[in-house]
């Protein structure tokens, strides 16, 4: 079964990839949840097996992001899960039913939509083309010259030191991703801290965290800086913060 996203070489898109941030689970913790293609209709989310509300029948969708996707106009929404894609219209979401999902380790709640699968459109997903239109499911099939020729790689977060600049009081949230590993060919997942500038993800190393810190001992008025990368394999990399007048 796959467990991989259905995107990048498996959907054409032509618009910029916009994450949607939330708060994750019982960490409080603001992180991505799902994201949108500039110019498109849908919102795509991947879900786990503790996502799954057994009492409705169905997955949750937080009401912050719910409005966040209004906002964007979005219309449709495909939910994903290994080998099965959920796809449903936005509409339908306001109008099912509500659960307050509490966060247990703090005082936070966070209200949800409940959209029964049963009053989505369940799929298999396959390991081929696929064009998500403003009608959200159809699949497509193009010969492998013609996809190559269009083909742009999916978006990949980029490094703060690509920043000519920096506020120090920018949110830094917490973020994850997935990779194999090269010896045990299993999945796992890495952790990160990520800045937002103008709808793009921006990684910030712990040693630029550590660095700014002492320069902020220093300096509390500090209000801009920014990051110069030196090295190019992970060895040898290194970063150096310079704060900004």
């Amino acid at each position: 079964m796959s467990t991989q996203p259905p995107t990048s070489t498996q959907i054409v898109h032509k618009g910029k990839k916009v994450l949607v941030y939330s708060y994750k689970g019982n960490s409080n913790k603001l992180g991505p949840v799902g994201y949108t293609y500039e110019g498109e209709k849908t919102y795509y989310s991947r879900r786990r097996p503790l996502h799954f509300f057994r009492i409705f029948n169905g997955y949750g969708m937080s009401m912050d992001v719910y409005n966040e996707i209004v906002k964007r106009e979005i219309e449709f929404v495909t939910l994903y899960h290994e080998d099965k894609l959920y796809e449903s219209k936005l509409s339908q979401w306001k109008h099912s039913s509500r659960w307050d999902n509490e966060i247990k380790t703090t005082e936070k709640i966070d209200p949800q939509y409940i959209l029964p699968i049963s009053e989505m459109k369940i799929t298999d997903f396959q390991l081929e083309p696929y064009n998500y239109g403003e009608k959200g499911g159809e699949r497509k099939m193009t010969k492998l010259n013609e996809y190559a020729k269009d083909f742009e790689p999916a978006s990949k977060t980029k490094n703060i030191a690509d920043l000519k600049e920096v506020s120090t009081e920018i949110d830094l949230i917490d973020d994850e991703f997935e990779v194999t590993d090269k010896i045990t060919k299993q999945i796992k997942t890495v952790k990160q801290k990520v800045i937002i500038v103008d709808g793009e993800q921006y990684r910030v190393p712990n040693s630029v965290i550590g660095q700014l810190k002492v320069i902020l001992e220093d300096n509390p008025s500090c209000k801009k800086f920014k990051v110069k990368k030196s090295g190019t394999t992970m060895d040898d990399t290194r970063y150096q913060v310079i704060p900004l007048i």
